[in-house]
């Protein structure tokens, strides 16, 4: 679970601000040269098989949201590398959609890595399990309690 935590820590934001600026950029791409394709894809195509590489887990739970991403750097990687000279996507209904759906997976791999505090991250995994009466949180009031007493031995 905590390569899970770590890989969904990194790729959450980077597709977050992907998905941002390729939609505030989106004319950079109108006239780009195939070398920068090529170069884009081999990028994608290292991510993807280091994704793989630490993360093939075909499980039915939010971490398959991670080898998904994996193996769609890989098959996007391919593709811009061995197709440089294809016309990119132009901006439409499609495009936006596509890039929203990316900005909302990176989101929900985000909140699963920081956010979600059910799961123990980091030195948290070694600590004993329910030091807090609760694992969850019910009042907004008692987070930073919460908290503190994820990482630091609390007296109940």
């Amino acid at each position: 679970m905590d390569t899970s935590i770590n890989l969904a820590a990194i790729i959450g934001p980077i597709v977050m601000a992907i998905a941002i600026s390729e939609y505030l950029n989106f004319k950079i791409w109108r006239n780009v040269h195939p070398t920068v394709v090529y170069l884009n894809g081999l990028v994608l195509l290292i991510g993807g098989l280091i994704v793989i590489r630490m993360h093939n887990y075909w499980t039915l739970d939010w971490t398959l949201a991670i080898t998904i991403f994996g193996w769609l750097f890989i098959l996007l990687g391919l593709a811009r590398m061995f197709f440089p000279t294809q016309k990119q996507l132009e901006k439409s209904l499609f495009s936006n959609l596509v890039l929203l759906l990316l900005f909302l997976a990176g989101t929900f791999l985000s909140f699963k890595a920081y956010l979600s505090w059910k799961m123990p991250i980091g030195i948290v995994s070694n600590l004993r399990p329910k030091q807090f009466k609760q694992d969850t949180i019910t009042d907004l009031q008692d987070w930073p309690k919460f908290v503190i007493c994820r990482i630091l031995p609390c007296k109940a």
